[in-house]
C-alpha cells in the first residue's frame, strides 16, 4: 500500500505543477482580452444608454453579461496560445524544463498532460458556443431592441421563402424571394422589412409572354411590424409595389396595415434568417442547413456547411494552440527574446483571417463546404509542422 501512494504523488505533483500554472495563465489572459474587447465600444455604448436614462444600473450589468458569451468565443483561442506562451517561457526562464528532463520527463509526456488540461478546456468552448451564447444572445438582443441601443446584426446572403399561393405544375411551393426582414426572435420588428413574391408560375413563358400580369411581381416593404405566434407579420404602413413582366410598374400603393402568412416551414427559415448564426446550436445549425438543401440554395448550403464543420473543429484547433504555445515558449534559461510572442501573433492572425476568408470562399462556390470549414484547422497544422521542424529540441 505505501509503495503505490508513493508511487501515485509523484504524477499528482507534476501534473499539479505543470498544469496550474497554466490554467491560471490562460484564465488571466481570458479576463485581460475579455476586458480589453468590450471596454472600447461595448462597454462606451452602455454607458452612453445609461447616461442617457435608456437602462437602469441593474440592466447594464445584465447586459454586459449577456454579452459575455460572445466575447468569450472570441478571445478564447487568443487566450489559450498566449497564456501557455507566458507560462512555458517562464518555466524556461527558471530552469524549470531543464530540471523536469533531469528527472527523466520528456516534451511528449508533457504535451500529454498539457493536452488532457486542453480537452477540458475544449469542453469548456464547446459548451459556451452551443449552450451558453446561445441561450444569452436571443435575450441580449430583444434587450437591445426594447432599449433601442443597437440594431441586432443582419445577414450578409439572400435566402427565399415559400409562398402557399405560388404552386407549380407538379403541385410544388414556387420559390420567392427574401431580401431583407426583421428580427423574429423579438416581438416587434423595427428593421425595414422587404419582401417579393412571385404570385403565379414563372415558369410558363408561354402565357407570361401573353400577358403582362401573370408574371407580376409583388414589392412590400415597410419599416415597422409585429410578428405573431401563428406565422403571421402584421406590418404597419406598408408600401405596395407590383411591376409587369417587362418590368414596368403597374401599381404602387400605401396601405395602413398588411398581413402576411407564412407556412410552418417558411417561418423556420426566416427566424433563422433574422438569426446570427453564431447564435444557433450545433442542432440548429443542421436544422437551418437541411431546409436551406430542400429549396436548392447552393450558395448559402455550403456557407452552412463550412459554418458547421468549423463548430466542430474549434475544439481541436484549441488543442493545437496549446501545442503551438508549448513549442514556441520553449527557450534557452539565459535567452530572453520576443519572438515567442511574435511568432504566436503570427499564428493567431493566420487562423483568426483563415476562418472569415473560408467562409467567404464557400458562399462565392469557390470552395466546398466541408473544405472550407477545415481550412482553419490545415492553417494551424501547418504552422505547428513548421515550428516542430524549426524547433529541434521539441522532436
Amino acid at each position: 500500500m505505501a509503495s503505490s501512494s508513493s508511487s501515485s504523488r509523484p504524477v499528482f505533483l507534476l501534473e499539479r505543477y505543470l498544469l496550474l500554472p497554466l490554467l491560471l495563465s490562460i484564465v488571466a489572459c481570458l479576463v485581460l482580452f475579455t476586458i480589453l474587447w468590450i471596454a472600447p465600444e461595448i462597454l462606451l455604448k452602455l454607458l452612453q444608454a445609461f447616461q442617457a436614462h435608456k437602462i437602469t444600473l441593474s440592466e447594464l450589468l445584465q447586459l454586459l453579461a449577456l454579452q459575455l458569451p460572445s466575447v468569450v468565443v472570441q478571445s478564447f483561442p487568443i487566450a489559450t496560445l498566449v497564456g501557455c506562451v507566458f507560462t512555458v517561457r517562464r518555466f524556461s526562464h527558471e530552469f524549470e524544463l531543464t530540471a523536469l528532463q533531469a528527472l527523466g520527463i520528456s516534451f511528449p509526456q508533457i504535451v500529454i498532460r498539457v493536452l488532457a488540461l486542453g480537452t477540458i478546456l475544449a469542453g469548456f468552448l464547446f459548451f459556451v458556443q452551443n449552450v451558453w451564447l446561445p441561450w444569452a444572445g436571443p435575450q441580449l438582443q430583444e434587450l437591445y431592441s426594447q432599449k433601442d441601443i443597437r440594431k441586432p446584426p443582419n445577414q450578409s446572403f439572400v435566402l427565399p421563402i415559400t409562398s402557399e399561393q405560388s404552386v407549380n405544375k407538379s403541385g410544388l411551393p414556387q420559390l420567392d424571394e427574401l431580401l431583407s426582414v426583421g428580427n423574429l426572435q423579438a416581438t416587434t420588428v423595427k428593421d425595414v422589412v422587404l419582401l417579393k413574391f412571385y404570385p403565379v408560375d414563372m415558369g410558363n413563358t408561354a402565357k407570361a409572354g401573353a400577358s403582362h400580369t401573370s408574371t407580376v411581381q409583388r414589392v412590400i416593404q415597410a419599416e415597422k411590424g409585429i410578428y405573431a405566434s401563428n406565422n403571421t407579420l402584421i406590418l404597419k404602413q406598408a408600401l405596395v409595389a407590383e411591376f409587369a413582366s417587362d418590368g414596368t410598374l403597374a401599381s404602387q400603393r400605401i396601405l395602413p396595415k398588411e398581413i402576411l402568412t407564412f407556412p410552418a416551414e417558411t417561418e423556420k427559415l426566416l427566424k433563422f434568417r433574422a438569426t446570427n448564426p453564431e447564435l444557433l446550436t450545433l442542432h440548429q445549425l443542421e436544422q437551418y442547413q437541411a431546409l436551406v438543401e430542400r429549396y436548392s440554395l447552393p450558395q448559402a448550403y455550403e456557407w452552412l456547411k463550412a459554418r458547421i464543420m468549423e463548430r466542430y473543429l474549434d475544439p481541436i484547433a484549441l488543442l493545437l494552440l496549446l501545442i503551438v504555445g508549448l513549442l514556441l515558449g520553449q527557450e534557452p534559461p539565459r535567452k530572453r527574446t520576443a519572438k515567442p510572442f511574435t511568432f504566436a501573433a503570427v499564428v493567431l492572425f493566420a487562423y483568426l483571417v483563415a476562418q472569415p476568408l473560408a467562409l467567404q470562399l464557400s458562399y462565392l462556390g469557390e470552395l466546398s463546404g466541408w473544405l472550407a470549414g477545415a481550412i482553419p484547422l490545415g492553417a494551424l497544422l501547418a504552422l505547428l509542422l513548421l515550428i516542430t521542424w524549426l524547433k529541434p529540441s521539441s522532436r
